[in-house]
């Protein structure tokens, strides 16, 4: 359930992590996320946590083309057919040469340098977001290793875990109730649940005692 920086998350994951490094400590660690600085902290400190050797970062290439079409849209028009073409020719940069990340701020700088006004600042917001984010965009890498680059299983997971459930009409829930729910429901979708239960109901135990009623 939602919860103030994610604090239970961040270390149901670590233990995760850890327990997978323990028996296979080869394993290439990719860490992935969108551009929040809350959860590049908490990955940063994965790699040296649990022995990971091989460990690459980079941020969601869906999350960094919208940023594309935004400076796209903002220099073209939206929907305008050149801004399409250059937006699939970055798209193709991005995943498929080596200095594809350079090659897209080096565009994107080129048409702030012929703008003036709002577009202008609209395109140098994201000539910005790619910049502080240049060495995390090494996707053509990644992927020739058969490594990811986007975290669309991870989303659908998020859907199919908790939306479809818990976000059904009229429904509303208390922490307690919704984290019963997920917690249940994510030990049934991962095939751990027979493992889990007999922890899981040790917790839910109290001892019931008999009563007579009087004749």
């Amino acid at each position: 359930m939602p919860e103030h920086k994610k604090a239970t998350l961040k270390e149901e994951l670590r233990e995760e992590l850890q327990s997978i490094y323990n028996v296979r400590s080869d394993l290439t660690l990719v860490l992935l996320a969108d551009g929040a600085e809350d959860n590049w902290d908490f990955l940063r400190s994965l790699p040296g946590g649990v022995g990971a050797e091989d460990s690459h970062e980079v941020v969601d290439l869906f999350h960094v083309l919208e940023h594309v079409k935004k400076a796209c849209d903002a220099y073209y028009g939206e929907g305008n057919p050149e801004g399409k073409a250059f937006f699939e020719q970055a798209r193709v940069w991005l995943r498929e040469i080596d200095d594809g990340a350079e090659r897209v701020i080096r565009a994107r700088q080129y048409r702030r340098d012929r703008s003036v006004g709002a577009t202008k600042k609209a395109i140098t917001t994201e000539i910005r977001y790619l910049e502080k984010r240049r060495e995390q965009l090494g996707y053509s890498e990644l992927l020739e290793r058969n490594l990811p680059v986007g975290s669309g299983v991870v989303e659908a997971a998020c859907k199919t875990l908790a939306a479809e459930r818990l976000k059904r009409s009229g429904m509303s829930w208390l922490e307690p109730g919704g984290q019963a729910i997920l917690t249940l429901r994510s030990l049934l979708q991962n095939d751990r649940f027979d493992r889990a239960w007999p922890r899981i109901a040790s917790f839910y135990t109290a001892p019931v005692e008999r009563v007579s009623r009087a004749a």
